[in-house]
Parts: structure tokens; sequence; C-alpha cells
């Protein structure tokens, strides 16, 4: 049996040149623009609406200026209603995986991740410090 959560990273996967408009019409959910500016090169939208029966509680998309792309999908897996066990993610993935924990910088809380590449992004799957048992953050990268 699949995992929910799996099969939306595989869904948004398959979408490697998509612009926002496209994510946001397969999410079924309205992204609004943040208006910060801390890498000029990036447009920063978010959501905070649910996302597939409240799975997922919010998508942030870093997307080029220069290019109308998508570069990163940042999603927040809401453990409350979800608990994306790491089995079932080295079960679709495979146990070869990069381990990237926090950088000394980060905050307490920061997640460690596992990072995968898959055909031509990178998706990487992190855990909470305080609930390593489920996985709370998932970011895809693009190479666009």
């Amino acid at each position: 049996m699949s995992d929910p959560v799996i099969d939306l990273v595989r869904e948004l996967g398959a979408n490697p040149k998509a612009g926002p408009a496209l994510f946001a019409q397969h999410l079924e959910s309205r992204f609004h623009r943040l208006d910060e500016q801390s890498n000029p090169s990036f447009d920063v939208l978010r959501s905070n609406s649910p996302v597939r029966g409240g799975l997922v509680s919010g998508i942030e998309m870093r997307v080029r200026r220069a290019n109308g792309l998508v570069k990163l999908l940042i999603v927040s897996v809401d453990v409350n209603k979800h608990c994306l066990k790491e089995a079932a993610v080295t079960q679709a993935f495979g146990k070869n995986f990069a381990f990237t924990p926090p950088s000394p910088r980060a905050p307490p809380a920061a997640p460690t991740y596992y990072s995968y590449v898959v055909g031509n992004h990178k998706v990487s799957f992190g855990f909470d410090q305080n609930k390593k048992n489920c996985f709370t953050k998932i970011v895809l990268e693009f190479d666009n």
C-alpha cells in the first residue's frame, strides 16, 4: 500500500519545468506572494491552506524571476494528521540517501534531512528533532 504523502511527492516531481500556476492548480491551492527579498533572484509564494485532506499544512515555492519556473517546493506535513515514517520513505526511494544534519547556525528545532536524487530533481525529507519518528518537511529542488 502506498503512502499518500509519497504519492504527492511523486506527482509534484513529475513536472520539473512547471511554473507556479500549474503547481497551484494541481494542488488545488491559492498562493500569495511574500514581500521577502532575501534573494533578489527569486519570488517566494506561500499557501497555508490545507492540501489533500489536511495531510499537508502548507507549501512554499521559490520561483526564479529570470524564467518563471519553480526552483524549490517546500511541503509541510501535518504530523497530527499523518506520520510519514522512515520505512515508507526508504521503501519508496531506497536506503541510498545523503544524511544532512542542521547547520550549526540553524535553530535548535531545524530538521535533519534524508536527500535523494530522483531523475532531474532532488527530494529531501526532513524530520523534526522533537518528532524523530515522523518526517515534517519535504523539499523538492528542480534544476531550472
